[in-house]
């Protein structure tokens, strides 16, 4: 079940990938380096928002969605629904005061961003119900479907001279268009004001909270560097930062999300049905499945970085944007491998405090690095500082995780997939970067080697399983 759905989950984030891909090569060449440094950190901003006031409802919607029978959903789901509504109608009143407090704001631009939070938190929300449900294609329908719609309307009004307004105006509409059949169907009957529960509201907080503030210091780590950029440099160097951070991390992060998706509610419902070994045995496996894909990912992205950025980015951003993509590679593989390999550990040992100690450690060390090394050593001093910030991280995590859930790493496929992504990487590297043609071999000459390298290597005993696979297709062939 673990592949069959992250293999869905990943074919709905590839593909929205590529189109976020498409949609970064639109913006940098009807946006300035400025215009895209503004249009990052205003995004950024609303991120920051989102995981502040709704990552803790999202967290414990998926920790506890499987421990409530068809009868007493409707109460759960009530529960969620209310404190969503009371959650946006405080944004509004809070949004209305600042505005107040500072008129030189321009109203389009902060009504906009208002329901833009808001529309990213209810389909997020919808998202992890479809996760809670097991129900990889529906999710995956639905990103691919809002990708489309947003870069479709974006591009229309960027050629109508809306500047970034345009993006965000897209990006609420491909939301409302994309979710709205979903939402009523999911909602429709299954919300019943009078059976809200608020001791359950504060369940959910209790369990929820300390990984909302684990997650926005996770969150500070990935986007101080973008004000410390613009504070210490200038809006142009933020753009050139932010298109190479999005290229490396909505490739390495995205891709390991989408493994993460499929993979963390089996280990849940291992947890609540079966028992702690089982969940055990799933987390093992989940961590071999990120290995597999996430180390030959960074390493074949690190290999065509000069090539992807001269076929994709405009002519600004083209130059300093690839060693952005080098650096941020590998901090969005450590991010990857302690959010979706090691925190699980406090969330399945239902320990979710000691999710908070890691991340603050980070976050503190990230700003200082960044204060240090942005100054001689601009953009890439604050790539650097990412690099050393997630290791710290990593390592601490670690160090806590084993304590309280049983964390089992099998060395020797670690050691067999980093040797096939070295092998890879000499392929890759071999053929010139010249254009599109040539960024397309080398992706499936990278393909090609590593995925011969672990067939040499059997890697989790890879030929017996071909060979297994074999059989049944020929079995299947006889039989009809």
């Amino acid at each position: 079940m673990l592949l069959k759905h992250s293999g869905i989950y990943l074919l709905s984030r590839i593909i929205p990938a590529v189109i976020n891909f498409i949609a970064i090569a639109y913006y940098t060449r009807f946006l300035s380096t400025s215009h895209y440094g503004e249009y990052s950190l205003y995004m950024v901003t609303i991120g920051i928002l989102n995981v502040l006031i709704f990552e803790w409802l999202r967290s414990s919607l998926l920790r506890f969605y499987s421990n409530y029978n068809e009868e007493k959903k409707i109460t759960f789901m009530s529960t969620i629904f209310c404190i969503y509504g009371s959650l946006i109608t405080l944004i509004i009143i809070l949004s209305l005061i600042v505005y107040l407090l500072n008129k030189t704001s321009d109203i389009r631009t902060w009504s906009i961003g208002t329901l833009l939070l808001i529309l990213i938190a209810w389909f997020e929300l919808n998202i992890s119900i479809l996760r809670a449900e097991l129900n990889p294609l529906r999710s995956g329908m639905l990103l691919i479907v809002k990708s489309i719609l947003t870069l479709i309307i974006s591009v229309i009004l960027l050629k109508n001279g809306l500047g970034i307004n345009s993006i965000f105006i897209a990006t609420c509409a491909g939301i409302l268009i994309s979710s709205i059949y979903l939402s009523f169907k999911k909602w429709i009957n299954m919300v019943c004001f009078k059976k809200v529960d608020w001791k359950l509201a504060k369940k959910l907080l209790i369990y929820g909270l300390p990984i909302t503030l684990a997650l926005s210091v996770g969150i500070i780590i990935q986007t101080s560097d973008r004000y410390l950029i613009k504070l210490l440099g200038s809006s142009e160097d933020v753009g050139i930062y932010s298109v190479g951070y999005d290229l490396a991390n909505n490739t390495i992060y995205v891709l390991m999300s989408a493994i993460s998706s499929a993979a963390f509610p089996l280990a849940v419902n291992a947890l609540n049905i079966i028992g702690i070994q089982e969940a055990e045995r799933k987390v093992e496996n989940n961590i071999k499945l990120f290995a597999i894909i996430s180390i030959p990912a960074t390493v074949g992205l690190i290999c065509i970085s000069n090539n992807l950025s001269y076929v994709l980015l405009g002519k600004d951003f083209q130059e300093y944007a690839k060693y952005v993509i080098q650096l941020i590679s590998v901090a969005a593989l450590l991010h990857g491998l302690k959010s979706f390999c090691i925190d699980v550990a406090f969330q399945l040992g239902n320990k979710p405090k000691l999710y908070i100690i890691p991340n603050v450690c980070a976050v503190i060390l990230n700003l200082v690095l960044n204060l240090i090394l942005i100054p001689p050593l601009g953009i890439y001093g604050s790539c650097i500082a990412s690099i050393l910030s997630y290791l710290v991280a990593l390592l601490i995590s670690w160090n806590l995780g084993k304590k309280v859930f049983k964390i089992i790493i099998d060395l020797k496929v670690w050691k067999e997939v980093i040797l096939a992504s070295i092998i890879m990487s000499f392929f890759i590297i071999i053929v010139p970067d010249i254009n599109i043609l040539t960024l397309v071999s080398k992706l499936i000459i990278g393909v090609i080697s590593y995925g011969v390298s672990l067939l040499i290597f059997n890697t989790l005993d890879l030929r017996s399983k071909i060979n297994s696979s074999k059989k049944r297709f020929s079995l299947y062939r006889k039989n009809s």
